[in-house]
């Protein structure tokens, strides 16, 4: 029995009324238990049955399913869910149309330093790129899980229908259906299997939902001790719906388990990836020097495939927040008031779920602000980086290449071209040509950014050889793949001179060459590189390092590519 609940806090009638429904249904159930039946956090079940945030559809009726048993009163109070979480949507928007209070002015708070304020927004704004990451993977982990179940169903049917076709059937037809019968069976096994694999990774996925959520938490309290410590040293899907129970070919059947294969291998190594990063960044934050004793700049898009960093990183690139306030003509005051803000923390809410949502919320944030500071104002800039990053993530490449741009000249108009966050705004511009598939353009943006790079800060700065690297790749993609290569050992020799071999960032760097080399029609060279970096690694970092770890599967994934790669050879070769 969980703790008595606690006052409605909808902001409308409506939306108590679903709460209090919500709370019937679950009644006698503890915020751990939900959250260990429906993978939603205990903070959103707080949420949904206090009535302060409305549950999305999905889950209203994975909750009566679950909990309702008797069919007819199953369908019935499905239907009564329904009806009364449309009923709260409607009331919410008209209540947001009803127009909007004036906007708090920015509080005049004192000025400070930013060294530290400014890491901690950069750490916090990492970690949510990570969030949104994590929940995107238990998304599609959830997906494949269900796609695999209804491919169990349907070969469950399928040999239970043969079966008695074999009983019923004639002698001489009886061996082919046997043999079918027999087929079917097979491939069941198989789709067991997958499916037993899918649920481990949806499992791990969970997993690390959870930990980005703690790692939010972490740099949200971090931010917060910045604040007081400055402030006193101074003087803040969908699921793919049921296939049809008809009786596909045993092609077909096939042709599904090599793709839910292929995905899952791939699901694997996506997570593996994301594992890793989280570790990463967990052990960063146990380890780091002070603030005040680094310099930070925000590093690339997780998404973006570009070799690690030490020392500076990357410049400043983030898909998904815009720039945060770094650099020295910026106070970053104007952060803490939009931090604030209810209406942009129900946007960033809105986006793990539906980034089209969150668009729209956000938008709403920035026509309010945009008429009490105007146009130019910092705060304005960074809104619009966020909802260019946000139409990125959400499938518009192209769209977000072009708002970045537009961003880009109004940066150079009130910043100047020195400014941390014009450098970055000129990356993400590289970043979503990139991902559209403008090669020709991303390598321009990024040639740019580098000619920046080199007449702020000189040939030898960390941040400038990271920047020569996706040049280098986007000359590959445009189809000159040796002086690709030639110019990827150069830029991995002057890092290694700046920084020394065993720099984690020039290891980090390694391996991403030796990726690159692999899925460009080397995977010997890949194989072999992978095999130079594993000894590093484990001389480096030791052999139980994540790291290292994920060096030595690389190596073998190469290493078996290579393979396969050698036999082609050998039987295209014509015989003598």
């Amino acid at each position: 029995m969980g703790r008595p609940l606690g006052a409605l806090r909808g902001r409308t009638d409506q939306a108590n009324e679903l709460a209090t429904w919500l709370r019937k249904v679950t009644l006698g159930k503890a915020v751990r238990k939900l959250e260990e039946d429906f993978s939603y956090s205990t903070t959103s079940w707080s949420e949904y049955r206090s009535g302060s945030r409305l549950p999305p559809e999905k889950l209203l009726r994975a909750v009566v399913e679950l909990y309702i048993r008797e069919p007819k009163m199953r369908e019935r109070q499905l239907a009564e869910g329904v009806r009364l979480l449309e009923a709260a949507r409607r009331a919410e928007a008209a209540a947001d149309n009803k127009g909007v209070p004036p906007a708090l002015p920015v509080p005049a708070l004192p000025q400070r330093g930013n060294d530290l304020v400014s890491e901690a927004l950069l750490r916090l704004d990492d970690a949510r790129l990570r969030q949104i990451e994590a929940l995107q993977k238990l998304a599609a982990s959830e997906r494949r899980r269900l796609q695999l179940e209804d491919m169990v169903s349907v070969l469950q049917e399928r040999c239970t229908l043969l079966e008695g076709e074999r009983d019923r059937a004639r002698a001489d037809a009886r061996a082919v259906l046997e043999r079918e019968l027999e087929m079917s069976r097979e491939y069941r096994r198989q789709a067991d299997e997958k499916l037993e694999h899918a649920r481990r990774a949806e499992e791990k996925a969970y997993r690390l939902r959870l930990a980005a959520e703690r790692q939010v938490s972490r740099q949200r309290i971090a931010l917060s001790r910045s604040d007081r410590t400055e402030a006193t040293g101074a003087a803040e899907s969908p699921s793919a719906g049921p296939q049809s129970m008809g009786r596909p070919s045993l092609d077909q059947i096939f042709n599904v388990l090599q793709v839910a294969q292929e995905q899952l291998d791939s699901q694997d190594d996506e997570l593996d990836d994301l594992e890793v990063l989280l570790e990463r960044d967990a052990d960063e934050d146990a380890t780091s020097k002070p603030a005040s004793a680094l310099l930070i700049v925000p590093e690339q898009p997780v998404n973006t495939f570009t070799p690690g960093q030490s020392g500076v990183p990357e410049p400043p690139v983030n898909s998904e927040h815009g720039n945060p306030p770094v650099g020295e003509n910026s106070d970053g005051q104007w952060w803490y008031a939009l931090e604030a803000d209810r209406e942009w923390k129900d946007a960033f809410e809105a986006a793990k779920e539906d980034l089209m949502r969150g668009r729209v919320i956000a938008h709403g944030v920035l026509t309010r602000f945009e008429a009490v500071l105007g146009p130019d104002h910092e705060m304005i800039l960074h809104i619009r980086g966020v909802l260019a990053g946000w139409l990125g993530l959400d499938g518009g490449a192209a769209g977000a290449a072009t708002a970045y741009t537009v961003l880009l000249a109004d940066r150079l108009r009130i910043q100047g071209p020195d400014h941390p966050a014009t450098i970055a705004t000129r990356g993400q511009i590289a970043h979503w040509r990139r991902e559209a598939g403008d090669a020709a353009g991303a390598a321009t943006a990024y040639a740019e950014l580098l000619a920046d790079r080199l007449r702020i800060q000189g040939p030898d700065h960390p941040a400038t050889i990271a920047a020569r690297f996706p040049l280098a790749y986007a000359r590959g993609e445009n189809g000159d793949r040796t002086g690709a290569a030639q110019d990827l050992a150069d830029i991995l020799a002057d890092q290694s001179r700046v920084l020394g071999p065993d720099d984690l960032g020039v290891l980090a760097s390694r391996r991403s060459v030796a990726t690159w080399r692999g899925r460009n029609g080397d995977p010997v060279g890949a194989a072999r590189a992978f095999a130079e970096l594993l000894v590093d690694s484990r001389r480096v970092l030791g052999p139980d390092d994540t790291e290292t770890r994920l060096t030595h599967y690389q190596y073998k994934y190469w290493r078996g590519q290579a393979r396969w790669w050698r036999r082609l050879r050998r039987a295209a070769r014509p015989a003598q």
